[in-house]
C-alpha cells in the first residue's frame, strides 16, 4: 500500500497527493477528462508507468475541509 501525504498551497489553491514516499521522477503528466474546467486535475507519472501524484486545483471547491486543514503546507 503506497504511503500518501497531502500538501496545500493556498496562495493557488491547489493541492497535491503524493503516492509514494520515495520521490520519483516524473515521467509524463496527464490532464484529466472532465467536465467543465479541461485542467483542474492532474495525474503524474513516473517512467516506469507508474502513479506518483494527483494535482487538484481549485482545491477548495473540489476536496473535503477537513483533508485540506490537515494538508502540509506545498514548498
Amino acid at each position: 500500500m503506497p504511503e500518501l501525504r497531502l500538501t496545500y498551497d493556498a496562495s493557488s489553491d491547489t493541492a497535491y497527493l503524493h503516492l509514494e514516499s520515495v520521490k520519483r521522477q516524473i515521467g509524463d503528466s496527464r490532464v484529466c477528462e472532465e467536465m467543465g474546467d479541461p485542467v483542474s486535475t492532474i495525474i503524474d507519472i513516473d517512467t516506469s508507468g507508474r502513479v506518483v501524484g494527483i494535482e487538484f486545483f481549485n482545491a477548495t471547491r473540489r476536496l473535503p475541509v477537513h483533508l485540506l486543514s490537515e494538508a502540509t503546507e506545498a514548498e
